[in-house]
């Protein structure tokens, strides 16, 4: 398989990624099945339309507005939308601003069940949440998973919830360089993170050091944003945030200035 030659892979490559490594790679896996199998230089497939269907990302209990993000988040959950359950954070972000602007809406739950995803719209997501706080209230939770992108986001509420049990951390970044072997029809995958314990539990090789250099630089501009945005959210220094190594823990287990409260979603309810 050349890579060089599928649009769909050129475009997954270029994307720079909050993600959980073990989602990542099985997006990976499942991009390069497809690709190998004729899939991977569809242009179709590449500017499919989003999923139309978008009553279930708000949900309403009194006033409270549930809004749910749900899948790995990326601009317009276009590519690899047929693929993997992606979500638009684009479409999160119209939508939180129109409960933003809903008199009879007076909590927003943001609820999570996320990895990560794309490091594109995210921070101006997060920006409008942070900047919602003196609006209206804003909750995050989640019982499941709020990691990278989507930590970059939740931590931004005015109250960060969690059970016991959830994921939540992972703050570091990377990206994914996918290399021909020349004269072969294999492929080598290699990362470049920011956050030491990023990648644990995923498969790296070592690359040249001009390559490394160029995507480090990249990866480490993204990180500092990252950081600075976390540590301006929940009152920290960005030395606390940096501390975590992007680990990523269970939820009782986690820095207490990650979270507000350990609890069950009657909590957020009530």
């Amino acid at each position: 398989m050349e890579i060089g030659k599928s649009f769909l892979i050129q475009h997954f490559m270029d994307t720079l990624w909050m993600i959980r490594p073990d989602s990542l790679r099985n997006m990976t896996e499942v991009l390069l099945k497809k690709a190998s199998e004729g899939y991977g230089g569809s242009f179709d497939l590449l500017q499919a339309e989003p999923k139309a269907d978008k009553a279930g990302l708000v949900q309403r209990v009194g006033s409270v507005a549930i809004l749910n993000v749900e899948g790995v988040m990326v601009p317009k959950a276009s590519w690899l939308d047929s693929l993997c359950g992606f979500i638009s954070t684009i479409e999160l972000h119209n939508q939180f601003n129109i409960l933003v602007n809903d008199p009879s809406v007076q909590r927003i739950v943001l609820y999570f069940d996320s990895p990560g995803g794309s490091s594109t719209a995210i921070f101006e997501f997060a920006e409008s949440v942070f900047n919602a706080r003196s609006i209206k209230e804003i909750v995050s939770f989640t019982d499941t998973c709020m990691c990278s992108a989507a930590a970059a986001v939740g931590f931004a509420a005015d109250q960060v919830v969690a059970t016991p049990s959830a994921t939540i951390g992972s703050i570091g970044t990377y990206i994914t360089l996918i290399k021909d072997k020349p004269e072969s029809q294999d492929y080598d995958i290699h990362f470049i993170q920011a956050g030491d314990n990023k990648l644990f539990g995923s498969p790296s090789v070592p690359l040249s050091n001009d390559e490394v250099s160029f995507f480090k630089d990249m990866v480490d501009k993204h990180y500092e944003l990252f950081t600075s945005n976390i540590a301006k959210f929940r009152n920290v220094t960005q030395d606390e945030v940096k501390a975590t190594k992007a680990s990523f823990y269970g939820a009782s287990e986690a820095p207490e200035w990650m979270y507000d409260a350990l609890a069950d979603s009657n909590y957020v309810l009530s």
